[in-house]
């Protein structure tokens, strides 16, 4: 959803108690209206006008205005991941009152990763032990697996098999790892973060829905267990089983994992259904997964995010292309076409320097109007979807960027794109080969998709 995390963010954690919602998925969350009635479900969407509720395939969307309280499992989760950024580090005691925070806020997920933190730290320590639900036995602690009791020690090497994995589960996700389990946690809290971050920035300018149940990450940590599809891509999102899948045995995956996680929000978040009557453009989705991922910093499992950080990388890439796409090629383009390995390097870096353009150039001055183009939608649905775009190329982004109450701004785009004005986020536009000052060379990257 998209609730600013600075709201969020306030209220002490001590307050959490206050509220704990029912273990029950689609009862988890509660709306108090100001007339006294109550509802339950799953919190889905907020914003300064609605607040939208899902009972299983359906959804109730109640006016802001007409409601006192909400209490979520994504509000509550916001706030633990937001003390957990400034307690001490290391710190056994508040590591432990955290995890028995979550247990009481309906935040089994968190609470189990928060406690296998602390046996990391203390493999010894018995009130983790506990409310993992482990079984000391001969004096020395065992946990389950496959009906099975083994030694901790022994169940960490075991996990590194991918057929025996970590399957670690929070609000909104469902991740299978056999990673160290140090690695396994903090790509956990990583996407968790990321989810927070993703709604906050685009959940209510592109009307996006909340993810209701779990979604499936599979991060490996071998090459032989991960199956790529024949490119030589290191990750993608496979919208037939619904997961992401990525590659982390050759470590640096971080940015990686949130790009295709992106995809998958972005698909899951059209009114919460996967769907092949409507989908982003080819540019725009790998575009906007760049541009996401790039805002990236923090160490692991303490994500931060800084919207519109520029990607050296990409900005060096279109830089020094000897024959980039041009404008209405790259609007053009399909997923497949992304595929190419000979120019996919390329077509990566223009989607990304046209969205960041779009979002940041002219300090800030298209990005609403490009927010509002994505947002268009056919019939009734809320569906993402860009009408008409492919074939028509730069006229018709022209247009949807300037809408009917700026006309003129679609002009000075069309200048902008034509002349290469050095907007403030990049060195220059993205319809030129070359840039107007020289950009360092940056490190190789994983392929994505």
């Amino acid at each position: 959803m998209n609730t600013p995390l600075r709201i969020l963010c306030s209220a002490g954690a001590l307050a959490l108690a206050a509220f704990a919602p029912p273990q029950a998925d689609e009862q988890a969350d509660l709306v108090r209206m100001l007339d006294g009635k109550e509802h339950r479900g799953r919190v889905v969407f907020e914003d300064a006008e609605r607040v939208v509720l899902r009972r299983g395939s359906r959804e109730l969307e109640l006016s802001r205005h007409e409601v006192e309280e909400v209490q979520s499992l994504e509000r509550s989760q916001a706030s633990v991941l937001a003390h957990a950024l400034v307690i001490p580090k290391g710190s056994l005691r508040d590591l432990a009152d955290m995890a028995r925070l979550c247990e009481a806020r309906g935040l089994p997920g968190l609470g189990a990763l928060i406690n296998y933190k602390i046996l990391l730290l203390d493999p010894e320590d018995q009130g983790a032990h506990e409310r993992l639900g482990h079984r000391k036995r001969s004096k020395q602690w065992t946990a389950p697996l496959d009906g099975r009791w083994y030694r901790w020690r022994e169940l960490l090497e075991l996990r590194r098999d991918w057929n025996e994995a970590w399957e670690l589960e929070t609000t909104h996700y469902r991740l299978r790892c056999n990673l160290p389990l140090a690695d396994a946690i903090d790509a956990t809290l990583d996407l968790e973060r990321f989810y927070l971050f993703f709604h906050e920035a685009l959940g209510s300018p592109l009307d996006l829905r909340g993810a209701a149940a779990p979604l499936e990450v599979h991060l490996h940590g071998d090459e032989k267990s991960y199956i790529e599809i024949g490119d030589g891509r290191l990750g993608w999102y496979d919208t037939a089983a619904r997961t992401v899948k990525v590659d982390g045995s050759r470590g640096r995956a971080r940015k990686l994992l949130l790009h295709e996680a992106t995809h998958q929000l972005l698909e899951v978040g059209k009114n919460g259904l996967i769907d092949a009557g409507s989908v982003v453009p080819a540019w725009a989705g790998e575009g906007l997964a760049e541009y996401l991922a790039e805002s990236l910093t923090g160490d692991p499992g303490e994500a931060q995010f800084q919207l519109g950080r520029v990607s050296n990388l990409n900005v060096y890439a279109h830089a020094h292309a000897e024959e980039p796409e041009t404008l209405d090629n790259l609007l053009s383009l399909t997923r497949s076409d992304f595929l190419t390995p000979k120019r996919a390097e390329l077509r990566y870096a223009q989607a990304y320097t046209l969205v960041h353009f779009c979002m940041e150039g002219a300090e800030g001055r298209y990005r609403d109007l490009f927010l509002d183009y994505l947002r268009k939608t056919r019939g009734a649905g809320l569906v993402l979807e860009l009408q008409g775009l492919r074939g028509r190329g730069s006229r018709v982004l022209r247009a949807g960027l300037a809408g009917p109450r700026d006309p003129a701004c679609g002009r000075a785009l069309k200048r902008e794109l034509r002349r290469g004005t050095v907007p403030p986020c990049l060195a220059r536009s993205p319809s030129c080969a070359s840039f107007s000052r020289p950009i360092p060379r940056p490190t190789s990257r994983s392929r994505r998709s």
